[in-house]
């Protein structure tokens, strides 16, 4: 079920595993498992050049979940499926911090087209999904803990 832990490789630069033998599914999984701190970056970058307050209470939202997820780990403590990872696996944090942003963008998005809209909110809610998938694919979570 889980592949040899000597034969996984990580991404370059990252501690994230996958297996090379799923070549290209694996990378482009670590990849998606990595984006939601692509949004951190791409957040304080677009405070630092524009300073708009929507983007910082974006990046305020994002904070205040990592705030409710730590205290969440530390309660629930749920123990990850396999030896991949540090900490707690209950509940996914990446997945959470994804899902959050597929929350906020679209209340926050001041387009009136529903065309946009639509594509906004599906985008966003594939791109949640497959981070979440990505935790399970790459044996970092279970099902229950990116739900």
């Amino acid at each position: 079920m889980f592949p040899d832990h000597s034969l996984l490789v990580p991404l370059d630069y990252t501690h994230v595993l996958y297996d090379p033998s799923t070549h290209p599914v694996g990378p482009v999984l670590a990849l998606l498992t990595l984006s939601p701190f692509f949004l951190f970056s791409a957040y304080t970058a677009v405070i630092v050049i524009n300073r708009p307050l929507s983007v910082v209470n974006l990046l305020v939202g994002q904070l205040g979940n990592e705030v409710w997820n730590g205290v969440l780990k530390k309660s629930l403590k749920g123990e990850r499926p396999w030896v991949v990872g540090d900490g707690w696996g209950m509940p996914s944090s990446h997945s959470q911090r994804q899902h959050t942003t597929g929350a906020q963008l679209p209340i926050r998005s001041t387009t009136t087209q529903k065309v946009t809209r639509w594509v906004l909110v599906t985008g966003l809610g594939v791109w949640s999904g497959l981070t979440a998938y990505s935790r399970v694919y790459l044996h970092y979570h279970t099902f229950p803990q990116v739900a």
